[in-house]
């Protein structure tokens, strides 16, 4: 995802990559996605918030991982309650 960011030779390319994968991590979030694609959806959304793009959707999925016996995982929900 970070290299297809870094090859957009535009903002509007950069916004339609950035929207095309968030809607792409809600379809995941509301299908119920396995522990390991869920890891994977929070870090992506990690990303686009620190790019300045909106991220609220996965609040309640970042508290989830909180409850998660992996520590990787516990790590990344406070990581992600916290932004």
């Amino acid at each position: 995802f970070i290299h297809e960011i870094r090859d957009c030779k535009t903002i509007a390319e950069e916004r339609a990559l950035v929207a095309k994968e968030s809607a792409a991590i809600r379809t995941g979030f509301k299908e119920e996605a396995p522990p390991e694609q869920l890891y994977h959806a929070i870090a992506k959304l990690l990303f686009i918030y620190m790019m300045g793009y909106p991220a609220h959707f996965g609040q309640v999925e970042s508290l989830k991982m909180v409850a998660s016996p992996k520590l990787s995982q516990k790590r990344l929900g406070y990581l992600g309650s916290t932004q």
